[in-house]
């Protein structure tokens, strides 16, 4: 219970440094730097949209059995991670026309990873459960 606990309120924390550094504009969270708020908010931004999925994943299975949840769970938690730190090693723009790797497009294919890899496991761990019973 402990676990389902602190993964949710970490996407929910999550989610909301999101939707903030997003929409900092309309927040008034500008007016706090000198710098335009591209360069302050959209490094933190993109980095952080990975917990949008995992907020809509764990509040769905926060209501499911334990063993679904926490499969999930030892599978999220580390590529939440790795992918912060993709997302914040990755440059700001790409100098390569041919290969262009950047923070948008890291946090864009991790988060898109991460849908994918938990609707794989989630149903997996699911109809084994369902033929076990």
């Amino acid at each position: 219970m402990f676990l389902k606990k602190t993964l949710v309120t970490i996407s929910v924390l999550g989610s909301i440094v999101f939707i903030l550094t997003l929409f900092s504009e309309e927040f008034g969270l500008c007016s706090l730097t000198n710098q335009p708020c591209q360069e302050t908010f959209d490094p933190i931004a993109e980095a952080s949209v990975i917990f949008v999925p995992a907020l809509i994943f764990s509040s769905i299975l926060y209501f499911g059995t334990k063993e679904l949840f926490d499969l999930w769970a030892k599978v999220s938690f580390p590529f939440i991670v790795i992918s912060l730190i993709a997302v914040f090693l990755a440059p700001e723009y790409s100098r390569d026309w041919m290969y262009p790797i950047e923070k948008g497009g890291i946090a864009f294919f991790m988060s898109s990873i991460f849908v994918v890899v938990s609707i794989i496991i989630i149903a997996f761990k699911y109809f084994s459960l369902k033929r076990g019973k």
